[in-house]
């Protein structure tokens, strides 16, 4: 049975665009298309490349998981036969790895877009036992990010952005010379 559980806290990026790329209004909704389309892509590269880094056992301190206690981890090396945080029977890892998250843009391209990508439990939310790793606790350590993938998705949007952008204005020459003069492209 596949449980819907709480969502996972928005995790997300804002993009503020330029004036001078919003110089005309074809190009604005050129630019609010492509944004929404480009952040959507990067977030689900992080999602293909760092999610499933959340729950491996060497990276533990990398996102800083906070302290099981020593009785929990004696049960769970002998009942599930794991070590890892977030990790019992792997079927959390499964679903949060396999199952697609929703990506979704709010706010305006042309002046503050956050893309956030929402992720669930397979199992009921609960608040789990007094002295033990909360839900809480354990969303704040599936969706820290460290700053080697916020510069990496930051760059992927770029490429994204600017391939699209090449792709929605290659058959227009002069707004191909405009913003190559500009250096958007």
């Amino acid at each position: 049975m596949n449980f819907r559980g709480e969502i996972i806290p928005k995790v997300g990026f804002a993009i503020v665009a330029s004036d001078a790329l919003l110089g005309t209004s074809r190009m604005g909704r050129i630019h609010r298309k492509i944004s929404k389309a480009s952040a959507q892509a990067a977030m689900l590269l992080h999602w293909r490349k760092y999610v499933p880094r959340h729950f491996q056992q060497t990276n533990r301190q990398l996102y800083n998981h906070a302290p099981r206690s020593k009785r929990y981890k004696g049960y769970k090396r002998k009942v599930h036969k794991s070590m890892t945080d977030l990790v019992k029977t792997g079927r959390t890892r499964d679903s949060m790895t396999t199952m697609m998250p929703v990506i979704r843009n709010s706010g305006s391209a042309d002046s503050l877009m956050i893309t956030t990508m929402y992720l669930r439990w397979p199992f009921p939310a609960g608040k789990g036992k007094p002295g033990s790793v909360s839900r809480d606790q354990m969303n704040k350590e599936l969706g820290r990010w460290v700053s080697e993938e916020e510069s990496e998705i930051l760059q992927k949007y770029a490429a994204i952005y600017k391939a699209s952008l090449l792709e929605e204005i290659k058959n227009s020459p002069r707004m191909l010379k405009r913003y190559t003069n500009l250096g958007v492209i």
